[in-house]
């Protein structure tokens, strides 16, 4: 079904009007005109529904009787007042409320509040008796109850229980009070279009959705599928009805090549057509889509563009994509003086989240609170840990530093080896290699002569464990658990394991920072390649005079050296270049992420350098290439950039000795 939308002109339940709404299904509303209409007497006028213009106004009547004395004292209604009820023949013999009779003989005085005698006219007062008037009022069933009296009986005072109009609550009230009772709640029942409810306080319709009260006279007012009008009909259910309006115009598409002649149907779609569309978009690319309406596809055409923070060209992003983050930390100068470490993002940097960094006054750590620029740091107990290890280094205690102004630079007393520190005894160790040590590596034996000896240790126990195990495949790399970790160390330790178990022993070692600043967690493992070295480094350090002289090579700071540049850690120079290619030792140098390996002679330090690089000598920075199996070069081998310093062989100036650098950078764990 649907609607023609014309006046539906069904004649109302008033039997006068035609219903003016549009054409509708089901049955019409009420009449809705309204005209002045008076009551029965005439005194009050009020604007009445249709059907409803007939009232009383609950006054008295107050039309002149026929009597010409007296008034209608009648509640206001309808029809003929009648004659006059005071008249002596109408009225007899009786008192005002009719219970007493005979009130004109002197013997009735007694049982009168007033004696009036014999009534000849009606406008004569009629007597009063001493009972109540108990006359029915009018508009309800109560009996009066004041005492006998003349004229109307006035309102009902009695009190009742009332019902509200939506029947929900009850109400006591005075009878004759006038209009509805009504309560404070909203009807919410659902009107005859199931989508609205009604919010009418105490409807009479409660509770029928059919009721008069719940037509539902709203336009619908939805868009119709045609996308440019609204449903003109009253709020129904399920879909609106087809868009009727019809258009004569031709509908082109886009480019206007191709057209559909009228009549259409409003909301027609265009033709198709298979034109280009080749307008420019915003960006000033030209729109690679077909011919199309409304706005343009997301464009794709690959740019390069700058990242968020300014950091760097994005190439090849789609055009729509815009700016986008480079993943680099920002790296702008904060106001405190840090730089902001965010990923790289656009807007202002976000305040600093860094711990303060400043050097505290009575101790060499660094203020950890958060960042307080315009402050200074408070003067409270240093919480950093520090770590202590006896001789042997087996034993490793830490502690809260805890230097404030009133402890300043404390010293803890030195850790004595304990009776767990005793290692079970080995059996003799078998004829090694021969070896020369650098003086700079006796020289730090000397001073930590216990720990060499546990490292001797650690290093025999380790071959002799492996040659134990030697069934395996051969050519097995170390595994997880081949790995064996040394008891945490500080850097000078840290160089002299390292350095002792790849130049001499030729372990492979892995070496990654401690949690607690300047000391170093090292794991080393046996090789197939894996000697004992003769003699021992803590027999040389033990020993003096002419017998020592011969085991001892010149000093570092004598020999030509490759300088690394990118390093992640020195156990990558050590997987460069080995004991067999000369190396001698690695040192940090001042820059963060470099290195020095000195060689024995500059002829092998060259040869190293081409091996490397594929380049000769120079004085600049080479990248060091890394092969993979196919003979390709890497991803990321530029990373690592390395330099011949301090040759005999290639003429260049000599490069200052770089200076023992013993706390080397933060590097990730990585075993080679």
């Amino acid at each position: 079904q649907w609607s023609c939308g014309a006046p539906c002109g069904r004649t109302l339940s008033c039997g006068l009007h035609a219903c003016k709404a549009r054409c509708h299904q089901g049955p019409c509303p009420p009449c809705a005109e309204r005209s002045q209409e008076s009551c029965y007497c005439g005194k009050s006028e009020e604007m009445r529904l249709c059907g409803h213009s007939e009232f009383s106004c609950s006054k008295p009547c107050g039309k002149l009787l026929d009597c010409k004395e007296h008034f209608c004292e009648r509640e206001c209604h309808p029809g003929d007042c009648g004659t006059c009820l005071r008249d002596p023949v109408r009225w007899g013999d009786r008192c005002a409320c009719g219970k007493t009779y005979d009130c004109s003989h002197e013997s009735a005085r007694a049982r009168l509040r007033r004696f009036v005698g014999v009534r000849k006219r009606c406008s004569q007062p009629l007597a009063l008796c001493n009972q109540l008037c108990m006359k029915r009022h009018e508009r309800c069933s109560h009996l009066c109850e004041k005492n006998c009296h003349e004229g109307s009986c006035g309102q009902c005072e009695a009190k009742v229980q009332r019902e509200c109009r939506c029947s929900r609550t009850r109400r006591e009230v005075v009878c004759s009070e006038v209009g509805d009772v009504t309560c404070h709640q909203v009807c919410r029942t659902k009107k005859t279009c199931g989508n609205h409810k009604c919010d009418v306080v105490c409807c009479e319709g409660f509770n029928n959705r059919n009721h008069e009260a719940h037509i539902c006279l709203q336009v619908c007012g939805r868009p119709l599928s045609c996308g440019n009008h609204t449903c003109e009909e009253f709020c129904h259910l399920g879909n609106c009805p087809p868009c009727r309006v019809v258009v004569h115009e031709p509908i082109f598409c886009a480019c206007g090549k191709n057209s559909i002649e009228p009549p259409s149907a409003c909301g027609r779609e265009a033709p198709y057509c298979q034109e280009p569309c080749a307008q420019l978009m915003d960006c000033g690319h030209v729109c690679p889509a077909t011919c199309h309406q409304g706005e343009h596809p997301l464009c794709y055409e690959p740019v390069d563009r700058l990242c968020l923070g300014g950091h760097m060209y994005m190439k090849n992003k789609p055009c729509h994509v815009g700016s986008i983050s480079c993943g680099q930390p920002c790296g702008k100068q904060l106001a405190c003086g840090h730089s902001c470490s965010s990923q790289c993002h656009a807007g202002e940097c976000k305040d600093c989240t860094k711990p303060c960094g400043a050097r505290r006054v009575h101790c060499s750590h660094t203020c950890q609170a958060p960042c307080h620029p315009g402050s200074e740091c408070e003067d409270t107990p240093c919480r950093c840990k520090v770590k202590q290890a006896c001789p042997c280094g087996q034993r490793v205690e830490e502690r809260s530093c805890g230097a404030y102004s009133d402890l300043r630079r404390p010293q803890w007393p030195a850790l004595r080896c304990l009776p767990s520190c005793e290692r079970p005894s080995l059996p003799p160790f078998p004829e090694g290699e021969p070896v020369k040590y650098t003086a700079d590596l006796f020289q730090l034996a000397s001073q930590h002569r216990r720990y060499v000896q546990m490292l001797e240790e650690t290093f025999a126990a380790a071959i002799l464990s492996r040659k134990g195990t030697d069934g395996s495949a051969p050519g097995r790399t170390p595994a997880a658990s081949q790995l064996q970790a040394l008891p945490s160390c500080e850097s000078s330790r840290r160089l002299l394991a390292v350095e002792y178990a790849r130049l001499h022993w030729r372990f492979k070692t892995s070496s990654k920072s401690d949690a607690v600043e300047g000391w170093w967690q090292v794991s080393v493992a046996a090789t197939a390649s894996s000697r004992f070295p003769r003699p021992l480094l803590s027999e040389i350090a033990s020993s003096s005079g002419s017998s020592v002289s011969g085991h001892i090579s010149m000093a570092l700071s004598s020999q030509p050296c490759l300088r690394f540049v990118g390093l992640k850690s020195l156990d990558e120079v050590y997987d460069l270049v080995s004991a067999a290619d000369g190396l001698l030792g690695v040192r940090s140098s001042d820059g963060h992420g470099e290195a020095v390996a000195f060689v024995e002679r500059g002829a092998l330090g060259a040869n190293l350098f081409r091996r490397l690089t594929g380049q000769e000598p120079g004085a600049d920075l080479v990248a060091v290439r890394s092969h993979s199996a196919w003979g390709q070069p890497s991803p990321g081998a530029t990373r690592l950039r390395v330099k011949l310093e301090q040759t005999l062989t290639s003429g260049s100036r000599t490069a200052p000795r770089p200076k023992p650098q013993l706390d080397a950078w933060e590097s990730k764990e990585e075993v080679p």
